[in-house]
């Protein structure tokens, strides 16, 4: 029998584990094969949910909440409290996903392209191979999941917009009762050059300090490839580099030009132009921080407040019998 799931689910959203909220975005999203599937054709299945005009299996739904036990690294057995807020996020991914088909939005083959061009530039052929199969996956079944979460965020982004606008005085209000929470570390300010061996190096460092323009000093070394030789100086804080560079670069005075510093990237002279000490960041500083997370914020509520309208609007379902197969009530 099918009754309503809105005791499940709740009135105006749910509390959530942050770690399943952080699973919506990453690749590995749930529902498989939800795309350029007939939805109705499930003489010899079980009907577990019904959202909208879609229909969900007892075997798509266990794929969805196996898909994200993975992901949480959850093994055996769970708990019926552990089941239901995946089950509420199963139902919300459906919402969203039948809120798009109401509304015509579909994910181009532009769109997709551009997205999978920018993940697989971040990996090398055989990383993405290991990736895959760390997954136990293999690629057919990794671009369904690609697409769907594309797919989501699309949606979700027309029917909120990409970003919400935060007014100033909202931002000056939070960083006066957030102050204490904007803290400065030390910082250094510096410019260098890397040449592929010692002796240009000190070549490079004694034409420096004798008051050669670093511009060209830069053309007539062998550079690095990948690394910017640059006059422009650039800040950094401890944590950011690599270890003889961060200790080399933060013992330096202002206008003092190190010795030779050798790392992994090669042969480094570098310059102190500013320094600045640990403390507390100013509002001009934080803006930017304040700002994003305001914006989180309410993007959030809005989420959630649209979710709870879709839930009131969209007719949701649940198979109980279906349903005690899971251990859920």
């Amino acid at each position: 029998m099918f009754t309503d799931i809105s005791p499940l689910m709740g009135q105006k959203g749910h509390a959530m584990d942050p770690r399943i909220s952080r699973f919506v975005f990453t690749l590995v999203i749930v529902c498989i094969s939800l795309l350029g599937c007939d939805l109705f054709d499930h003489k010899d299945k079980k009907i577990a949910l019904v959202i909208g005009e879609r229909e969900i299996t007892l075997e798509q739904l266990k794929q969805d909440i196996g898909e994200i036990s993975q992901e949480l690294d959850i093994t055996g057995p769970m708990e019926k409290e552990a089941v239901k807020p995946m089950l509420d996020r199963i139902i919300d991914q459906y919402l969203v996903l039948e809120y798009g088909r109401e509304n015509n939005i579909r994910l181009s083959e532009l769109e997709f392209k551009v997205a999978l061009k920018k993940i697989r530039n971040g990996y090398s052929e055989e990383d993405f191979k290991e990736m895959l199969l760390r997954a136990d996956m293999d690629y057919a079944e990794w671009e369904r999941r690609l697409r769907e979460r594309l797919l989501i965020k699309k949606v979700v982004d027309e029917a909120l917009g990409e970003k919400v606008v935060v007014p100033f005085k909202e931002i000056e209000s939070y960083f006066k009762s957030h102050r204490g929470e904007f803290k400065r570390p030390e910082m250094v300010k510096f410019r260098q050059v890397v040449t592929r061996t010692r002796e240009e190096a000190e070549s490079v460092r004694e034409k420096w300090a004798q008051g050669a323009e670093l511009s060209q000093l830069i053309a007539g070394v062998s550079l690095i490839p990948g690394i910017e030789n640059s006059a422009k100086a650039v800040w950094v804080q401890k944590g950011e580099l690599e270890k003889s560079l961060e200790k080399a670069i933060f013992s330096l005075k202002v206008g003092e030009i190190s010795r030779v510093v050798q790392s992994p990237y090669g042969f480094h002279v570098i310059e102190v132009v500013e320094r600045r000490p640990a403390g507390f960041k100013d509002l001009s500083e934080s803006l930017e921080e304040i700002e994003a997370r305001l914006s989180s914020q309410k993007r959030q509520k809005l989420y959630r407040d649209w979710l709870a309208g879709l839930r009131e609007r969209i007719p949701v379902k649940v198979n109980n019998e279906v349903l005690k197969e899971l251990e859920i009530g």
